[in-house]
């Protein structure tokens, strides 16, 4: 009965960070201008096992929507850290690196958050195939209106 539990809570676990329908929201917002609607879900993400790496992500893009350059810099070190940690942990997961490639491509210069672009994104090219249908769809439709993810490299 034990391991019946572990595996369901393991499961539940990975389950949430690898919906479909999880996926298509996250990143509907991730996209937006809506700061409340960022807060809002990086509220939710707080209290979900394996979420590190899109809070990290998610928090980095609000950033750039507070006033205060000090603030907007405390907020995006903390995102980073929650993202590099995820990478770390997991090398081989294709959407945290994504979710790299996204905010490096737009964070701005100064923040020097820039240098695993190029890695990134042949890593993403290569480990395309082995990703979910809903990941791929995603990860096309930003290489449509990307400068370092080519659209091409994925057909």
């Amino acid at each position: 009965m034990k391991r019946f539990t572990f595996i369901m809570v393991v499961l539940i676990g990975f389950g949430f960070t690898y919906s479909s329908h999880f996926r298509k929201e996250y990143y509907a917002i991730f996209e937006s201008t809506e700061l409340e609607k960022m807060e809002s879900l990086a509220n939710s993400l707080g209290t979900k096992k394996n979420s590190k790496a899109y809070l990290g992500a998610l928090k980095m893009k609000m950033a750039g929507f507070q006033k205060a350059p000090s603030q907007k810099l405390k907020t995006f070190k903390a995102g980073k850290i929650l993202l590099e940690e995820s990478i770390t942990k997991n090398k081989t997961q294709v959407e945290w690196r994504f979710l790299r490639l996204a905010v490096q491509e737009h964070a701005p210069k100064i923040v020097k958050y820039n240098s695993e672009l190029k890695e990134d994104a042949a890593f993403i090219a290569a480990h395309f195939s082995t990703t979910p249908i809903d990941l791929q769809k995603i990860i096309k439709n930003y290489a449509a209106n990307s400068s370092i993810l080519k659209l091409s490299e994925f057909k």
